[in-house]
């Protein structure tokens, strides 16, 4: 399995165990990850609002080329717009 395939499984975990945030963190620092790759990725498997999520939490968004930011932020953004009008339709079908 190759570096960024098992960094997009370590950082979209619900609940990160310490190694997978010692391995995230060195990843990202070191900058072992290829950041278009993470990105096909992420997309590719639908988790980029999980991961982006984990690196805001994790603090690690400062190491991460802003096209890249950009493009998960975007996605984020879209995201919880999507999920706030399907919770409006979920409130009047179900009163």
């Amino acid at each position: 399995m190759n570096s960024d395939i098992k960094f997009v499984l370590s950082a979209s975990k619900l609940d990160m165990s310490e190694d997978d945030i010692a391995y995230i963190g060195e990843c990202i620092t070191k900058k072992t990850v290829s950041m278009e790759r993470l990105l096909y990725y992420c997309i590719h498997n639908k988790t980029s609002s999980l991961v982006w999520r984990n690196l805001n939490k994790l603090r690690l968004v400062q190491h991460i080329e802003s096209s890249v930011i950009r493009t998960f932020k975007y996605i984020h953004d879209a995201t919880q717009a999507r999920n706030s009008e399907l919770m409006k339709e979920v409130f009047v079908i179900l009163p």
